[in-house]
């Protein structure tokens, strides 16, 4: 149930290690490995760790190199999982990319001031890390190694929609899912409301005013579906269905040029938060849909 997340946690990021290990990065407490052998779970980096003076409020997405380092994605100062319609209401620029090695304990922070830095992904040759910058409709490079170590730059801009997780391919590529496409007749809905900072400030704070209080009464009536409503208002979720939803999947090239694109038009498939090749099919995965897709390549 919406209002048991918190307390249930969220698993949001999946990687396997040259260990062997599963490692899981849930929203609410952090970073988890797992052994498949005997099921056992390993907190590994609490969510109320502080890195540079705050907790990690908004863990992300992560990927791990095969010195130990953990790379992942912090998406928030301010918002949560629970509230992250008014992290991307806001247009909040104050998430983290952050490293951390598991041998030494040390951690540290490679990206600041970032627009909800969302998937995160090594590249094929380990020299830098693609993150995906869902508020600003783009993918940045964070060189890890070279000439050019320790700068950001553009890999790819001007997307299309708001990319959430991104993953390799056998070929070397890249795929990128959507939370959905947008152009001149498929806005989305922010796209309503970026002409007007003021209104979209004053509709976020109202909205956000307004759920609390329905959680609030809800609280103190301890109904269970009065309770579901409150947690599903609060989090946006009775606004984001109504607005026309195009379902979209990119492949990009190691230079960040777009190789191939799959729609779905008419929304039936949309809501992506990632994109798995695997032997011929990708496998989409959301973070709303009760699915795994399946499409043949």
């Amino acid at each position: 149930m919406p209002y048991e997340e918190r307390l249930c946690g969220r698993p949001l990021g999946m990687r396997k290690g040259k260990d062997g290990l599963l490692y899981v990065i849930d929203a609410y407490y952090g970073i988890f490995s797992m052994n498949f052998t005997t099921g056992a779970l390993t907190r590994i980096l609490p969510s109320n760790m502080l890195v540079e003076g705050r907790n990690l409020n908004f863990p992300d997405d992560l990927d791990i190199d095969d010195e130990g380092n953990i790379y992942f994605s912090d998406a928030s100062r301010r918002w949560d999982l629970s509230t992250i319609y008014y992290l991307m209401t806001e247009y909040e620029g104050d998430g983290r990319v952050i490293k951390y090695n598991m041998k030494s304990g040390e951690i540290e922070v490679l990206v600041r001031s970032s627009h909800f830095p969302n998937g995160v992904q090594l590249t094929h040759d380990k020299t830098a890390l693609l993150i995906c910058e869902i508020s600003n409709r783009r993918i940045l490079r964070y060189n890890l190694k070279g000439s050019k170590e320790g700068q950001l730059e553009i890999f790819a801009d001007v997307l299309p929609g708001e990319p959430d997780n991104i993953r390799t391919s056998p070929r070397g590529t890249y795929w990128v899912g959507f939370t959905s496409a947008r152009n001149y007749t498929n806005p989305l809905f922010m796209d309503y409301l970026n002409p007007y900072p003021t209104i979209k400030i004053i509709w976020a704070r109202l909205h956000h005013a307004f759920g609390t209080l329905l959680v609030s009464l809800a609280e103190m009536a301890s109904y269970p579906f009065l309770k579901e409503v409150a947690y599903k208002f609060k989090r946006g979720d009775y606004v984001l269905p109504l607005l026309r939803r195009h379902g979209l999947v990119l492949e990009f090239d190691e230079n960040g040029k777009i190789l191939r694109s799959f729609h779905s038009p008419d929304g039936k498939i949309s809501d992506l938060s990632e994109v798995k090749e695997h032997e011929g099919y990708l496998y989409l995965g959301s973070f709303i849909n009760d699915y795994l897709g399946r499409l043949k390549l």
